[in-house]
């Protein structure tokens, strides 16, 4: 189970330097951009996936830790058969925020991006691209957001979002995608 996590880590890793070279990937991730390192541990992870999942949850796992990545890794899985890797990274999701951010449309979030020092992701590892598994994904992320978040990433959408608690309510709509397009 845990080389299936790894793998995924190693993916995500030349996803975000495939990004950073300004190349499209297909990964399907959401990612909050975080002021600070935030530590998760597995019961915190679990009661939290147990209000956004309620009965589809089936379990929440930690993953052995990796030097590369500097926070914790877990593995949600639901009743439902989709699989997501909860990452908490302590390092910004680019090796430099400062620099990366001439890429990004528009003052308020250059300097958002630029202010990020880790970050949290949900990705995608089971499952199909289908609404109910942007749907659990949207949920998690709702319940991973606080007031150290700066801005949402879409990896599938390609578009930052800064912060507020209006965001977090469309996470937990039915299509939390769709609401993410109607706010840009």
């Amino acid at each position: 189970m845990f080389g299936g996590l790894r793998s995924h880590l190693k993916k995500r890793q030349r996803q975000e330097h495939a990004e950073a070279a300004g190349e499209s990937t297909a990964f399907k991730s959401l990612v909050w951009l975080l002021k600070e390192p935030r530590d998760i541990n597995r019961d915190t992870l679990l009661i939290l996936a147990r209000k956004a999942l309620k009965d589809d949850l089936m379990d929440v796992v930690e993953a052995p830790a990796d030097p590369e990545l500097s926070g914790q890794m877990f593995l949600v899985t639901t009743n439902s058969g989709s699989g997501f890797a909860v990452i908490s990274a302590h390092k910004p999701y680019a090796d430099d925020p400062a620099a990366t951010t001439e890429d990004v449309d528009e003052q308020r979030r250059r300097h958002l991006f630029a202010e990020h020092k880790a970050w949290l992701a949900v990705d995608i590892i089971k499952g199909e691209d289908s609404p109910k598994t942007f749907e659990i994904m949207g949920k998690l992320m709702a319940e991973l957001s606080g007031p150290d978040c700066l801005m949402l990433y879409s990896t599938t959408e390609q578009i930052l979002h800064p912060w507020h608690v209006e965001l977090a309510n469309a996470l937990r709509s039915p299509d939390p995608m769709g609401a993410l397009r109607s706010k840009r």
